[in-house]
């Protein structure tokens, strides 16, 4: 049975990793990283390494005082990416 396409607009996951299957089966992994990240680039590691670089979304969830904060990608790899 083919559905109509749907675009959406935000989704919220629980930190882990799993398989989504819609037209095929799509890994994902869920992260927090904590206070760790800063102005400086910090590596973050897949639970797993994917067969390629997957796409990464992220979202800032805090500020710092009266600073704002943007959320910077560094490179991705299959096995880890870089953010600050």
């Amino acid at each position: 049975q083919t559905t109509a396409s749907e675009l959406v607009g935000w989704m919220a996951m629980q930190e882990g990793t799993g398989v989504l299957s819609i037209d095929s089966e799509v890994r994902y992994e869920a992260r927090v990283t904590g206070y760790s990240v800063g102005h400086i680039s910090l590596p973050i590691k897949f639970a797993y390494a994917f067969t390629r670089a997957p796409r990464v979304l992220g979202s800032i969830a805090s500020f710092h005082n009266e600073d704002s904060s943007h959320l910077r990608q560094g490179d991705t790899a299959t096995d880890e990416f870089g953010t600050h």
